[in-house]
């Protein structure tokens, strides 16, 4: 199926799951913006899978960081006229015993997980209500119903993302 030059942000995409993602899009014929916080890596990426830079770029994207977000969102918007998907990838996993996870270790990756797929939401609404068939997918994991021993935070921060991508999908956003 074609996108007819449909546009999709990905977050985490230089490399692991979110670049098979972006290579799934492009092949399906999206433009794609590999976002991740390794920009060098990011730009790499982009440049192997579309050389002449046409189809795929690769931004910057902090997701712990609003601005950062923003600026992406907006980079991307800009150069391929809207946005239609937004896929929800980066994150980070820190194992410990769930009884003694450092506050800011908690906080760390409820940050990149969790608020990172809020702030992606938030900043894409816009672009994906004016696309008119906007769509959203966060990756989560088992871990969200189950829970995983030395991964309570990990546990905890999937299973937010399935309910704020369901509450973030449906009509009354």
């Amino acid at each position: 199926m074609s996108s007819d030059g449909r546009a999709v942000f990905i977050t985490g995409a230089a490399r692991g799951i979110g670049l098979a993602t972006a290579e799934a899009f492009l092949a399906d014929g999206y433009y794609v913006a590999i976002a991740d916080i390794d920009v060098a890596e990011a730009e790499s990426s982009a440049n192997q899978l579309d050389p002449s830079g046409e189809r795929v770029i690769g931004v910057a994207a902090d997701v712990t960081s609003t601005e950062s977000i923003d600026s992406a969102i907006a980079t991307t918007t800009d150069r391929f006229g809207g946005l239609q998907a937004l896929v929800n990838n980066a994150g980070t996993i820190n194992p410990q015993p769930s009884s003694a996870v450092p506050d800011d270790d908690w906080q760390q990756l409820v940050a990149v997980h969790l608020e990172g797929t809020y702030r992606c939401c938030r900043a894409a609404y816009s672009a994906l209500a004016a696309s008119g068939a906007g769509a959203i997918v966060s990756i989560s994991s088992i871990a969200a119903k189950l829970g995983i021993p030395k991964r309570a935070s990990y546990s905890a921060a999937k299973a937010g993302i399935e309910g704020l991508t369901h509450a973030c999908s449906t009509r009354s956003r």
